[in-house]
């Protein structure tokens, strides 16, 4: 049983700040701090990720934030909220000539070591981003962004214990990139907060984004928990503000990651299809220059998204070519029985998982690794990056689909990095849990 517990939480003080020069998107999906510390002496982002100006080390720089984080407490430009409460967090977007709104309700969840049966994962994690976060962790001891986790209720009992507590003006309100806009309700009520948390305690939860955050929170508590020679630790450490979604809406959007190969030279045409001959077929779209070039490109792209309904398909762009290739998969079972042995069927399924250990150790080397990769969002990227000479090539593919993050989580799997990206990311900063011991 999942133990979901309310908190109070820190928001920003309207009559201090502007919303949207104060909240920011998650620390790794910012490229520039400084842009972000620009907007407002009070962003978030001067904590989350500090400048050159507050210390030369890490560590340095990491202590300053957590000052600055207290000081903020301390004038009230963060305040405290008076009693327990979840927050009910509502993203409203347009994707696709579409809007949605993607409902989501803020607390904080009960570490379990990660492994454990009532917390999920589905996604490899890295060294280096757990230390930096673990070291930030130590310093600042609060939780200014969320672990983004998934559940499946078709009852939809969450949404409607918080109904009632989310028709008056939200208490956070900012407008993001891409124009999304992120509504935060802090709710209070016991019998909803009670309806809500038990509504949930029983559910298995997947987590969607925030391994990272995830793994770091629970090596800080085991760290708390072993300093104080306690097994039976309860304190605040124990738990890490996520943000619960329920599956059974249409606002729940994986958009795929495009790999760029930054320095190594990829094969021709020909010599991809002569290695893959058994496995792909290779289709080419020639262009002449930029005027027949937007239609070509738009009818590669959608060509990629439909072949990729019969299985792994993955288009290549190369520096220098004024063609576009389609990997188009000829035969499904063969493609994945080509993936390396001691993998669950699950993850030899996925188009990532065939393009890791499949596709690019055959044009790329076996020793090409992450280091030689860089991503991209959205097709666009990719080639312009491709174009202006910064990478060696890109290989776009299709968005992992959520039936198959489930299926690798429920086998107890991992994906590789990069392999999934929820539309869109939560906020940092709407809302704050303060370690308290």
């Amino acid at each position: 049983m999942a133990e979901i517990c309310p908190f109070r939480g820190y928001t920003y003080n309207p009559s201090r700040v502007r919303f949207d020069d104060v909240v920011a998107p998650p620390y790794d999906k910012i490229a520039d701090p400084s842009v972000y510390h620009a907007k407002s002496p009070y962003s978030i982002v001067h904590v989350n990720l500090p400048g050159p100006e507050r210390g030369q080390e890490v560590e340095e720089r990491y202590r300053a934030a957590s000052e600055l984080l207290s000081q903020w407490m301390a004038e009230g430009v963060l305040v405290r909220e008076k009693t327990m409460a979840i927050y009910a967090y509502h993203q409203l977007y347009t994707l696709g000539g579409k809007s949605y709104t993607r409902k989501g309700m803020v607390c904080l969840l009960r570490l379990e070591k990660p492994g454990g049966r009532r917390v999920q994962f589905h996604e490899q994690t890295k060294s280096a981003p757990k230390l930096d976060r673990l070291l930030h962790l130590r310093s600042v001891r609060a939780h200014l962004g969320h672990v983004f986790l998934l559940y499946s209720d078709p009852e939809q009992k969450v949404e409607k214990a918080l109904a009632g507590n989310v028709e008056g003006p939200p208490r956070v309100q900012a407008t993001l990139e891409g124009g999304v806009l992120h509504r935060l309700w802090a709710v209070t009520d016991r019998e909803a907060i009670t309806a809500a948390t038990h509504a949930l305690a029983d559910l298995p939860l997947t987590i969607a984004d925030g391994h990272h955050r995830y793994e770091t929170a629970w090596t800080y508590r085991s760290e708390v928990e072993e300093a104080r020679g306690n097994i039976q630790y309860q304190g605040s450490a124990g738990f890490r503000m996520v943000t619960l979604v329920n599956t059974e809406q249409p606002a729940l959007h994986i958009l795929a990651t495009h790999r760029l190969v930054l320095s190594a030279d990829v094969p021709d045409g020909g010599e991809i299809l002569r290695r893959f001959s058994s496995l792909f077929s290779l289709r080419r779209y020639p262009y002449q220059g930029d005027i027949d070039r937007p239609r070509v490109w738009r009818d590669f792209l959608e060509d990629l998204r439909i072949e990729g309904t019969a299985g792994p398909c993955f288009g290549i762009l190369r520096a220098g070519d004024r063609e576009f290739l389609l990997l188009v998969p000829l035969d499904r079972a063969k493609i994945h029985g080509a993936v390396p042995g001691g993998t669950s069927s699950a993850r030899r399924e996925l188009d990532v998982t065939v393009l890791h250990e499949v596709v690019l150790p055959a044009l790329l080397g076996e020793g090409a690794g992450a280091a030689e990769l860089d991503y991209a969002r959205e097709p666009e990227e990719a080639a312009a990056a491709v174009s202006s000479g910064r990478v060696r090539a890109a290989f776009l593919l299709n968005p992992t689909r959520l039936s198959q993050v489930h299926k690798v989580a429920d086998e107890g799997e991992r994906m590789p990095p990069k392999s999934t990206d929820f539309f869109p990311k939560l906020a940092s900063g709407i809302v704050i849990h303060k370690l308290e011991d």
